[in-house]
């Protein structure tokens, strides 16, 4: 007889897996993060394995970048990233997918077949076809405000989104989402911030035909201190120059956009654009220059305010012809101005050797303007096996007016009208180009094998010349790509890219209206040319769950546009004249990373990226006294390693964060210290939400660390830490939040840069520690199954 056993009731729980791969295509499970009530979709991308935002807001995964996000497979909010990014709630997402999506002909006139990179948000079911307001408000220690409001509405056919923010808490970095922290990418100064916007799009034909249209208005106010440092490197005794400095930036943007595309056997797309810009500017400075000994002493001021206009149109026809060919016409035509109301400058100057003081007075009057129109006409001709080939013919009429009047406050003064002049210049460009595809089996090879014909006239007038001068110049400007596409990708680009410096920097002008800073224009200034070439390859071993990713980019430039510098060693003055550089100047970067789960339920993930990178520049050494200049040769290898190590378990969450960087530079000039910099940093983060009363915590803490810079003030160690506590109530309808930021007062924003002519350091001032509390709502009408 078979004896039977009872057993306590067993609940299997899964874990939810955060990732998966399907082809081609990333998808990350949104409910597999955990995140604070009240997170956007910013924090959740944030978080995503193989994920990386950069200092302008720019999406990479897997080191590629995103070229913009879609929501529900729509282009709404198309090339207004930040905006979804910051006001979609993080808990209405269902999941994001990554993936290469093909252009509509319409945008890519029929002839280079391209895929963009997209991160397409998909919404839960229940928020499909609904209404959703979401807003917070919040105030706190040290005059810290925030406020802002989005409402989203998702119809079968047409979606409509409005927006209004508000704040002075320009840092992004929130307790709990990456535990890491790079003071070279954090924002610089303090910045208050109001915009409001209104996006609609309808889709119709079964989404055949497409209408948007974008409305946008921002108003910013920036406040920036900065010391810097700079070391100028010379053969006969390096110069040094520290400045301190104040700028205020006040900006008004108000830009409108509209597209309709229709996809058919007559494609049609259309694009207009208009944008207005009144931006108020006032900065202030003293440096001091040294070289063995005091030089001079300056004191700087100017004032300026500039109102900017500018429209584009796009219109874009394709037809498809009974054999299988394609034909397209594409019209393009700009126009923008831009003048300043008042711009004025005050300039107070010691010279040390001299004994004595130079101060100048002046008005500026520098207004320009611009338009242009083109036409090209493709004819796409599809061949066996996924070939295609096709000429493209087009024509560009370019007009640029441009007036540079300098005018003395108190008096005349003969010198400030030999820096005044004003030119009308024309360009035709005429381009007959081969476009030659093949898309087959999930890849794409382009090559174009333009060449162009350039024809220029300008009418330049100054005090002292009067003349009309021509130049024409042919141009073949070739680029090839290809890609592969799959769970195992690849991708190779190759361009070449001739470059004419402009025209009016060719004209016999000398600028001497500051006196210690002269330029000087070279006629004989020639074109430079740009190689660049750039191969990547993602790779995903499924049998031992391990995804990593190889990116290298290698560039080289003949006849770079470089500086002449002299030095007068009495004044302190420099005289500038750009010339051609006879040696290569040439760069190569090395990056690769990968993303693993270190145990079966997948609760421990490691993330790992790293980087090398070369840079051989050659500019021009700084002469004294009109001597002549040697070549200057820096080259810098920057390295760098990043790991971070994640686990989770249902509500909590743990992290730690490792980075490392080094730059180090050499030269083969006798005068030259080798320099050997330093970045460090490591910390953790942590996040729990304690069951029953639903308290969320999060808190991330970072030590930064710094060695083997010029100046002790960059040579520190800053501990940064962050908290956070949020409290859902009526439902998580409504969401209390309280956070402190920098609670130790470490936070401090920098930049470093060297090449062949000198290093210079750089700090800035942030945004002051503060505690907030905070309120934030969700009110959702429609589906709810």
């Amino acid at each position: 007889m078979k004896k039977i056993h009872y057993i306590n009731e067993v609940t299997v729980k899964a874990t939810r897996i955060q990732v998966a791969y399907r082809g081609d295509t990333i998808v990350y499970d949104a409910s597999a993060f955990n995140l604070p009530d009240g997170s956007m979709l910013d924090a959740l991308v944030r978080q995503l394995p193989g994920a990386k935002i950069n200092d302008r807001g720019e999406i990479y995964i897997h080191g590629e970048k995103i070229d913009y996000l879609t929501l529900n497979g729509n282009d709404f909010f198309k090339g207004k990233n930040q905006v979804i990014m910051e006001n979609l709630p993080y808990f209405t997402i269902k999941d994001l997918k990554v993936y290469h999506k093909e252009r509509p002909l319409s945008e890519q006139n029929g002839i280079e077949r391209r895929k963009d990179y997209v991160m397409d948000v998909r919404l839960k079911k229940k928020y499909v076809n609904s209404s959703l307001v979401n807003g917070e408000a919040g105030a706190g220690t040290k005059d810290r405000w925030k406020a802002r409001i989005f409402g989203l509405m998702m119809g079968d056919e047409t979606h409509i989104a409005t927006f209004a923010n508000t704040n002075n808490t320009n840092e992004d970095h929130k307790p709990g989402m990456d535990g890491s922290w790079d003071p070279a990418s954090s924002p610089k100064g303090v910045k208050t911030t109001k915009q409001a916007g209104f996006t609609l799009e309808k889709n119709t034909n079964g989404y055949r035909t497409r209408e948007n249209l974008d409305v946008l208005a921002k108003w910013d106010d920036d406040n920036i201190r900065e010391i810097d440092h700079k070391e100028s490197f010379s053969s006969e005794g390096n110069i040094l120059k520290n400045t301190t400095s104040t700028t205020q930036n006040k900006n008004i943007d108000l830009s409108l956009a509209q597209v309709y595309a229709h996809e058919g056997n007559i494609n049609f797309y259309t694009e207009f654009f208009l944008n207005y810009s009144n931006q108020k500017r006032y900065s202030e400075s003293i440096d001091s220059l040294f070289q063995n000994r005091f030089i001079n002493l300056q004191n700087y001021y100017s004032n300026n305010n500039h109102k900017m206009f500018d429209t584009r149109l796009h219109v874009n026809f394709g037809f498809r012809l009974p054999w299988r060919h394609y034909l397209s016409l594409d019209l393009n035509g700009t126009y923008n101005t831009n003048k300043p109301n008042n711009s004025s400058t005050n300039q107070s100057i010691y010279y040390a050797d001299l004994s004595k003081y130079k101060k100048l007075e002046y008005f500026n009057d520098n207004a320009n303007n611009h338009y242009s129109y083109s036409a090209e006409l493709g004819y796409n001709i599809h061949l066996p096996k996924g070939w295609s080939f096709g000429p493209s013919l087009s024509f560009t009429n370019r007009q640029d007016n441009k007036t540079q009047n300098y005018f003395a406050k108190d008096s005349l003064d003969d010198h400030l009208g030999t820096n005044s002049y004003n030119y009308h210049s024309t360009e035709h460009r005429w381009q007959a180009a081969l476009n030659v595809t093949k898309n087959i089996n999930n890849s794409i090879f382009s090559l174009k094998i333009p060449v162009d014909w350039v024809k220029e006239q300008m009418y330049y007038h100054q005090s002292l010349l009067d003349t009309i001068a021509n130049r024409s110049k042919v141009l073949f400007n070739p680029n090839l790509w290809y890609s592969r596409f799959g769970k195992n990708k690849q991708t190779i680009r190759y361009s070449m890219n001739v470059e004419q410096p402009s025209f009016d920097l060719l004209m016999p002008y000398k600028n001497s209206i500051n006196p210690l800073s002269l330029a000087i224009n070279n006629p004989n200034l020639r074109n430079r040319i740009t190689h660049d070439l750039q191969m990547s390859t993602n790779i995903r071993n499924d049998s031992i769950d391990l995804t990593w990713w190889v990116k290298a980019h290698a560039s080289c430039i003949l006849h770079e546009w470089g500086n002449h510098v002299n030095y007068d060693t009495t004044t302190g003055s420099y005289t500038y004249r750009m010339d051609n550089v006879s040696k290569p100047n040439w760069q190569a970067n090395l990056e690769m990373g990968l993303e693993k789960y270190l145990d079966l339920k997948k609760r421990i993930s490691l993330d790992i990226d790293g980087t090398i990178k070369y840079d051989h520049n050659v500019d021009f050494d700084i002469a004294y006294n009109n001597t002549t200049a040697n070549l200057s040769l820096v080259k810098t290898l920057v390295t760098g390693l990043n790991a971070k190590l994640n686990y989770r378990y249902e509500t909590f969450s743990a992290g730690l964060t490792g980075k490392v960087s080094g730059r180090f530079s050499r030269s083969d000039r006798t005068d030259f210290t080798s320099i050997n910099a330093y970045d460090y940093q490591y910390g953790g983060k942590l996040q729990y939400t304690i069951p029953i009363i639903k308290f969320t915590i999060a808190t991330d803490a970072t030590m930064y660390s710094r060695r083997g810079y010029g100046s002790s003030l960059m040579n520190t160690n800053d501990f940064l830490l962050n908290a956070q506590l949020t409290h859902p109530f009526t439902k998580g309808r409504i969401i209390a939040k309280l956070q402190t930021f920098d609670l130790l007062h470490q936070m401090k924003s920098t930049k470093y840069s060297v090449n062949a002519q000198g290093r210079t350091e750089i700090r800035y001032n942030n945004i002051p520690s503060y505690l907030m509390f905070s309120l934030s709502f969700n009110l959702i009408k429609g589906k709810q199954k």
